[in-house]
């Protein structure tokens, strides 16, 4: 009788153990996903400030040339 319950407590011990590393594999994998997530929203946010820039840019020297053509009128 002994001998099935340390066989039962043992067994218990590794199904366990194993159970924690599955977990612990999918807490990674979701850590991953989201770090990954992370950096194609930084990279969109980054390709969205330089198209501001550039359409501000374009707007300041539109505005110059409008005030350049309103002096020559």
């Amino acid at each position: 009788m002994k001998k099935y319950l340390l066989l039962v407590a043992v067994s218990s011990t590794f199904i366990m153990c194993k159970k924690a590393d599955a977990a612990k594999s999918q807490i990674e994998d979701t850590i991953h996903a989201a770090d990954s997530t992370a950096v194609v929203v930084n990279e969109t946010i980054n390709s969205i400030s330089n198209t501001a820039d550039k359409v501000l840019d374009s707007a300041n020297v539109r505005i110059k040339d409008i005030d350049d053509t309103k002096d020559e009128i």
